[in-house]
Order: C-alpha cells, then sequence, then structure tokens
C-alpha cells in the first residue's frame, strides 16, 4: 500500500462509529441464514455477493471487516436490524457462536450471558460421574448429590435427578429464559 493509500486507511479507521446506514451500504444481511454478503468489493478481494466473514481464531466467532475496522458479525447483525449497537451483550440461544440467525440472537448482561454457556464435564473412570448434571455435584463422602445455582447451595439429595430437578426449579426461577437445562 502506498502512503496516500495508508492515509486513506488510516482516516477510514479514526472515522465516526459505524452506522446502521453505512453497514447496509456495504453488505446485505439475511436474518433467515445469518449470512453477510458483500454489496461493494471494498478492496479487490471480496467479490460484490459473496459471503462475508472469517473465524476469529479459535473463539468460534465470525468477523467481518468493515472500513477498517474488524466486528464480530452477530453485533453486526444487531446493528443492521435494529439501526442500533447493543447496549450490552449478545447471546446466541443455540450457543453456537458462529451461527448469527436472527431467530438466534437476544441481549444479554454478562450474567445472563455466563448462564447460556456449555457446561463442564468431569468424568472419573470407576467413579461416579462428579457433575452428571449442570448444576449437580457428586458429594463422595456424603454418597449423595448437592444442587447448586450459581453460590447458591440449594440442597442435596439422593439421587443425580433428584438433585438436577432441584436445580432446574431454582435455575428457571432466577435466570428465566436464559436457564439451560443440560
Amino acid at each position: 500500500c502506498t502512503t496516500p493509500c495508508k492515509m486513506a486507511a488510516t482516516a477510514e479507521r479514526n472515522a465516526a462509529p459505524l452506522t446502521a446506514v453505512t453497514l447496509r451500504e456495504w453488505l446485505d444481511y439475511s436474518p433467515e441464514t445469518g449470512e453477510f454478503r458483500w454489496r461493494v468489493d471494498p478492496t479487490g478481494r471480496h467479490p460484490v455477493g459473496s459471503i462475508a466473514g472469517y473465524p476469529d481464531g479459535g473463539k468460534g466467532y465470525l468477523l467481518i471487516t468493515v472500513r477498517g475496522k474488524e466486528y464480530r458479525a452477530h453485533r453486526l447483525a444487531w446493528l443492521y436490524m435494529t439501526d442500533e449497537w447493543p447496549s450490552d451483550q449478545l447471546d446466541h440461544w443455540n450457543r453456537r457462536k458462529d451461527d448469527n440467525r436472527w431467530c438466534n440472537l437476544r441481549e444479554a448482561n454478562n450474567g445472563s450471558n455466563m448462564v447460556n454457556r456449555p457446561r463442564e464435564s468431569f468424568r472419573t473412570p470407576g467413579k461416579p460421574v462428579k457433575r452428571p448434571y449442570r448444576g449437580v455435584q457428586y458429594i463422595e463422602r456424603l454418597d449423595k448429590y448437592a444442587a447448586v445455582v450459581g453460590p447458591k447451595h440449594i440442597g442435596v439429595y439422593e439421587t443425580a435427578e433428584e438433585a438436577r430437578e432441584a436445580y432446574l426449579r431454582e435455575a428457571k426461577a432466577r435466570y428465566g429464559e436464559f436457564a439451560v437445562h443440560d
């Protein structure tokens, strides 16, 4: 890139924040598929009509560079559909970070977003599963199962299934639509 080219790229990066109007000049978004397609070819490498976006290097999100700045595709989808940037975080209902269909996106705060993450699994061969369900922990010294929602201890139960039911009731009351059942 020549010096004038670098200066123009720097000016674009330092320009006013991206608006929905500018986004729509550059890209088309399909709410049904979650795909963005180029309306213009800003660099000579993106034919008009080709799918925009690339993986973010291991985190699972898709990134799209507009006017020299990288954006997560789900945030661009929100801007495209609502004419506003999300007020906080966005959550993917199905927990697939690259699924940017409109029906899969919802606004969330950090706590709600963290609730809808995949659960950890701790398995030791030959021993009862330490965490057979989300919110359920095996207590070896009691040979029982505890139900826990966030920092709140719900109770101790004879079976993992009983503890799971207690967890699900409390999680639904506490987290509403963000409560997960796996």
